[in-house]
């Protein structure tokens, strides 16, 4: 997650103009529909391969144990603590150290959550029973993050045809938990140590404000300057709303609505005031974006438009000045309609789904100004060191089936240190930022 309002509004939509709209935001949600839906086939279909003993890791060094496979695993109806978890059940990772880490795994159709203090050689069960199992069955993906051994987090993310979507807080490492009193829709969450800042909602009739806690989820208040502005807070259908954070006074929100423009919203006191910037995603990559940092000034967003067969056009912008200006940097080849690539733009590959299809938080890593990863859905996972202008497939992974579509992530915490899991396929790991080893027991 490291992660002007004085602009005229714009002119009232035509017949035609609305029209364009209506169908598209009805596109963007048929594909949300669809696109989630694969997402609960394919963990149905990776569960039932579980069962019958046929998914394996691929890598010859190291192989899942014997001890503990992933069919043993998922065939087990009694789960208890410190169970071995297989890697090749991992949906989600995050590490607090370069050690100690939790993830999100799949045992018979459900999620339990586990732990590693091994740097992810070897997991255990922490919790076999997550609260509210509606969180975890639902179309929207599960979102995680903890900034201690013991502190953690637990949100649906964005979907905005549930009522409800709480946000779920541990203090003893994942072993209990209890709703915040916020909400009634979490749309994102961003925790800096004990700084807790969750954007809420409730749903398509009212806009956003931000609840902040400084004690690590304990206790919660409404954000200094109330309901975030009009002009970000646009009531509709949110298909996205990303929370990106660099300092506790510093952050930005992006906001996407079917039909309305994007709108990036930034505050550098702690939520007593916001800005809105311009988000430059335009037809043919106008369904969804993401946005990571590098550090306050240095943004990167990524426009998705239409998705097909494993391929998506995609568009890279940055800016060095807060959102306050961008430049394209790359974009995909000509793909269903999209214009030839601007001269100077680098390329982007087809391959992999971006937003609207999948979320920042999970698949975009960016480190420094130069330096970035990207793990798109169904695409291999890609890496630049030029700024965005080329990017390039990891060899140490191309060739490990990853980009299968199945539930998974990509994190880092430095520039050299980082994870890549995927349900069925397993969990990788670098020390420098070019070696990749695969993890299991």
């Amino acid at each position: 997650m490291f992660r002007h309002l004085d602009d005229p509004a714009p002119p009232a939509p035509d017949g035609a103009q609305l029209r364009s709209v209506h169908r598209r935001a009805g596109q963007l949600r048929f594909e949300r529909r669809r696109r989630w839906a694969s997402t609960v086939v394919a963990v149905a279909l990776c569960s039932a391969l579980l069962a019958t003993g046929l998914l394996s890791v691929r890598s010859s060094n190291p192989t899942v144990a014997l001890k503990e496979t992933a069919y043993q695993f998922n065939q087990s109806l009694y789960l208890h603590a410190d169970t071995p978890v297989p890697t090749t059940t991992l949906t989600d990772v995050v590490f607090v150290y370069p050690s100690v880490g939790f993830a999100l795994a799949a045992h018979r159709n459900e999620l339990v959550l586990a732990a590693t203090s091994d740097g992810g050689s070897s997991w255990h069960l922490v919790n076999g029973h997550l609260p509210d199992a509606s969180l975890f069955n639902s179309a929207a993906p599960v979102q995680m993050e903890f900034t201690s051994p013991s502190d953690g987090y637990l949100w649906e993310g964005t979907n905005s045809e549930e009522s409800t979507a709480p946000l779920l807080v541990t203090n003893d490492g994942g072993r209990t938990w209890t709703e915040a009193p916020i909400g009634p829709v979490v749309y994102d969450v961003s925790a800096i140590g004990t700084d807790v800042w969750a954007i809420v909602g409730c749903g398509p009739a009212c806009g956003l404000v931000a609840e902040v806690s400084t004690d690590g989820g304990g206790t919660w208040r409404l954000g200094p300057s109330g309901p975030i502005p009009s002009s970000l807070a646009n009531p509709g259908e949110p298909s996205g709303v990303e929370l990106a954070r660099v300092t506790v006074t510093r952050a930005y929100i992006l906001s996407i609505i079917p039909g309305a423009a994007a709108t990036l919203a930034f505050t550098a006191d702690g939520g007593f005031s916001w800005s809105t910037r311009a988000v430059p995603c335009a037809d043919p990559f106008d369904l969804g974006a993401e946005i990571a940092l590098s550090s306050t000034n240095d943004l990167w967003l990524v426009c998705g438009g239409q998705a097909s067969a494993g391929s998506q056009a995609k568009a890279l912008y940055r800016s060095s000045t807060g959102g306050l200006t961008w430049s394209l940097v790359a974009q995909t080849a000509a793909f269903a309609g999209a214009p030839v690539p601007s001269p100077g733009a680098g390329l982007l590959p087809l391959e992999g789904y971006v937003a609207p299809y999948s979320i920042g938080h999970k698949n975009l890593n960016v480190l420094s100004a130069n330096l970035a990863w990207l793990f798109p859905t169904r695409g291999n996972v890609i890496t630049t060191t030029d700024g965005g202008a080329s990017w390039n497939a990891v060899p140490g992974l191309e060739e490990e089936s990853f980009g299968s579509g199945a539930p998974g992530n990509l994190t880092f915490i430095s520039a050299t240190t980082g994870w890549v899991a995927e349900l069925g396929v397993g969990l990788w790991h670098t020390t420098d930022g070019t070696n990749w080893l695969a993890l299991g027991t």
